[in-house]
């Protein structure tokens, strides 16, 4: 049957509520910086999907968004770049991973300094995603 209907693309009566369940999903998991998980894909995403559902360039989640595109960014000789993802974090605790695994003690300056740098970024109230 929904073959016949071309898989509901004509006439789907569900779809206003779905892309509501997209927006609020979107506006849910925000970062109170404006990003979602110090990733970019999402964020570029979501900006657009925004701006297709009304959202106006000076509406608080998209100014948000736009401040998160630009922490992104940086410039050099040839303009501007904009990065995937801020990954100090992940570079880090990645990093103490492989360290731990090539035998490194718990004790070793390494691994204390690099997991309070861990410890003082961590999250602990929800906010976004």
């Amino acid at each position: 049957m929904l073959h016949r209907l071309n898989g509901l693309r004509s006439f789907n009566p569900f779809r206003p509520y779905a892309i509501r369940r997209c927006v609020d999903w979107i506006l849910e998991h925000q970062d109170v910086a404006g990003d979602f998980g110090d990733i970019m894909p999402p964020l570029h995403g979501a900006m657009f999907a925004l701006s297709l559902e009304g959202y106006r360039l000076d509406s608080d989640p998209i100014q948000r968004g736009l401040k998160a595109i630009e922490r992104f960014s940086w410039y050099d000789k040839r303009g501007k770049w904009i990065q995937t993802t801020v990954s100090a974090f992940w570079d880090t605790s990645l990093m103490t991973i492989g360290l731990s695994d090539a035998g490194i003690t718990p004790e070793s300056p390494l691994l204390t300094k690099s997991m309070a740098w861990v410890r003082g970024r961590q999250i602990r109230i929800k906010h976004g995603d």
